[in-house]
């Protein structure tokens, strides 16, 4: 396979480096050629079409399989056996391309995957069920539709993305029952950031600023990831402690976070049992002192958090070293 101009992958890496090391004079027509980074950009067009004038090739900037054996490198596999990588965005990302997590994620790996952002999704933050649904409709269209052969596959998904993500994952791979369940075996990583439906017991450090979640804390929706300790593929679901969607305990002030998140998630989810509006008013009545005290705690906890959103974002270079990992 040929580098060409604005190609990101190891293989460009290693090519940098040979050259600057074979062929150092041509840094004083074109300027260095810098070997810590994958990128084939505008200079190392030059100094291929350089490298092209100097063995009488034809002078297109463009490095061949055969240029590469010459100089002792193993071309790049094709692309097309590389894994799929499926990115999700958070609410009111209206681009799928980015800026965010997900897609500067997959940015940072394209050496190493096919990559399929997941548009045609609004992210809309209430009601939020029917933007999920629209998401989690599409994210199963677009693996439907890529998805060849014996193709790999990652997903990515960040906030109400990692709930896209999370739901395809529970309710149409991981079920026995679901539409995608044939893929199971395919599915080799799955990267969640703030995520609502996050299984208690796992949780990862971004190495930043915030601690991880504690062990047994877990996703503020009710319906939440299951198996995933004996699930086929690996797993990296990054929570903060203070992350309000990804991070709640089991405890009476957390149970009204839950009812208030049900609402925003689907606006008539009033009843369905427990922690909906009405077993948390039944319970009110049982017991009035110690929800009142439980619904302060929920208000004062939900305020402080959205006085600091910034526990809701991430560090996204762990994910990028697991997704390049082999």
């Amino acid at each position: 396979m040929a580098l060409r101009l604005g190609d990101r992958n190891p293989t460009v890496r290693k090519w940098r480096q040979v050259m600057a090391a074979r062929f150092s004079g041509y840094a004083r027509i074109h300027g260095p050629l810098p070997g810590d980074t994958d990128e084939f950009g505008p200079r190392a067009v030059a100094w291929q079409r350089e490298y092209e004038a100097h063995t009488h090739q034809p002078v297109d900037g463009e490095v061949s399989d055969a240029d590469l054996i010459a100089l002792g490198i193993s071309p790049a596999s094709d692309a097309r056996a590389m894994p799929w990588l499926f990115t999700v965005h958070g609410t009111g990302m209206a681009d799928p391309l980015g800026p965010g997590l997900p897609a500067d994620t997959a940015r940072d790996v394209l050496g190493h995957y096919r990559w399929q952002p997941i548009g045609n999704y609004p992210a809309t933050p209430f009601p939020m069920k029917p933007s999920i649904d629209k998401g989690r409709a599409e994210l199963i269209a677009q693996i439907e539709q890529r998805v060849r052969g014996d193709d790999a596959v990652a997903l990515a998904g960040y906030s109400q993305g990692a709930v896209v993500v999370g739901q395809v994952l529970k309710h149409d791979i991981m079920n026995p029952s679901g539409r995608l369940h044939h893929l199971l075996p395919r599915v080799r990583k799955v990267v969640f950031w703030g995520n609502p439906m996050r299984q208690q017991g796992i949780a990862h450090f971004d190495h930043w600023k915030y601690p991880v979640a504690g062990e047994g804390t877990f996703g503020i929706m009710a319906d939440r990831l299951e198996g995933l300790e004996s699930a086929p593929f690996e797993v990296r679901d990054y929570a903060h402690a203070g992350d309000m969607y990804a991070c709640i305990r089991d405890r009476d002030a957390d149970e009204w976070k839950v009812m208030v998140q049900r609402l925003i998630f689907s606006v008539t989810d009033f009843f369905g049992g427990e922690d909906s509006l009405v077993e948390q008013l039944l319970e009110w009545g049982q017991r009035p002192l110690t929800e009142t005290v439980a619904a302060a705690t929920a208000g004062i906890e939900a305020i402080r958090f959205f006085m600091n959103l910034d526990q809701h974002n991430y560090n996204r270079f762990p994910a990028v070293d697991f997704l390049r990992a082999a």
